[in-house]
């Protein structure tokens, strides 16, 4: 499964003197979401994990890609850097503060939720 991996990454984005189009990174930033844990469980994966985490930095720092693609190269490194697990945001809802909802009668009116 890892050579699959491998050659799969290589094929998208492996090709130093061409850069890929925008959605080849951003499959393989899915896919190594996906299977970059299992991949550095293992200690060819881990050398090919490092060997796409430095073509990634490399894209990342090119000019030519949005800054959505630029994050979801950030994202993928991030995640890897922190060992594979997410980030989560807990709600910042403080104890007196309520939802609100829009009032459909007046939409230009909206109203604290009721407890």
């Amino acid at each position: 499964a890892v050579k699959v991996i491998g050659q799969v990454v290589h094929d998208f984005i492996g090709i130093r003197e061409m850069l890929p189009e925008e959605h080849m990174i951003a499959c393989i930033c899915e896919l190594l979401q996906m299977v970059g844990q299992y991949l550095d469980s293992t200690m060819h994966g881990k050398l090919l994990m490092s060997q796409f985490s430095a073509r990634l930095m490399e894209l990342k720092r090119c000019s030519v890609f949005s800054k959505r693609t630029q994050f979801q190269i950030q994202d993928v490194l991030d995640l890897r850097q922190n060992g594979w697990q997410k980030k989560f945001f807990q709600d910042a809802i403080t104890e007196g503060a309520r939802p609100r909802y829009v009032d459909s009668q007046n939409p230009g009116h909206s109203k604290a939720s009721r407890p």
